[in-house]
């Protein structure tokens, strides 16, 4: 009876070696199975990171053009205010000296008003003169003196002082 106890032990075994190597031939199968998808999972993994890539390094291309041209732009911003600054203090020099120009014109017009009015009262001083009215001769040369004695000049200047000094007029 031990041979035939034996036997079924010996056909146990084999049906378990038989067992195993099926178990060990799917669970190799599985593993290889499971290293092929994940090959492939870090293949499509690596293709959408290059494909990401491609898409951001376009994007800074696309970024750094904008802004080159922004750049770009504040450069020439940048210049068109150094040349409006600069156009900006030309013009202020020019009403600068304008300014100075109207004020020495303005000067010269009131001394040479004075000039006309002086020599608007000379003249009635010498009609007066001429007409031997000493009076209104001195009350002229009086006027005279008083608002624009420094007025007259040159020849009219010379006259003058030679009428009073005819009329005996000190001033």
């Amino acid at each position: 009876m031990d041979e035939k106890n034996k036997q079924p032990e010996g056909q146990n075994k084999q049906n378990d070696r038989l067992h195993n190597r099926k178990f060990l031939a799917f669970y190799i199968v599985a593993l290889f199975c499971v290293v092929l998808v994940l090959i492939i999972l870090s293949y499509l993994a690596q293709v959408h990171s290059k494909d990401q890539l491609s898409q951001l390094n376009q994007q800074l291309g696309e970024q750094t053009t904008v802004a080159q041209g922004a750049q770009e732009r504040a450069d020439q911003l940048q210049q068109q205010y150094e040349q409006l600054q600069e156009q900006y203090d030309q013009l202020e020099s020019q009403l600068q000296s304008t300014l100075e120009g109207e004020q020495e014109l303005s000067d010269t017009l009131y001394q040479k008003e004075r000039q006309l009015q002086a020599l608007a009262v000379f003249w009635k001083i010498e009609q007066a003169y001429l007409t031997g009215d000493e009076t209104e001769c001195r009350r002229l040369i009086d006027y005279l003196e008083l608002m624009w004695a420094d007025a007259l000049t040159g020849d009219a200047l010379d006259e003058y002082e030679r009428i009073c000094e005819d009329i005996g007029y000190q001033p």
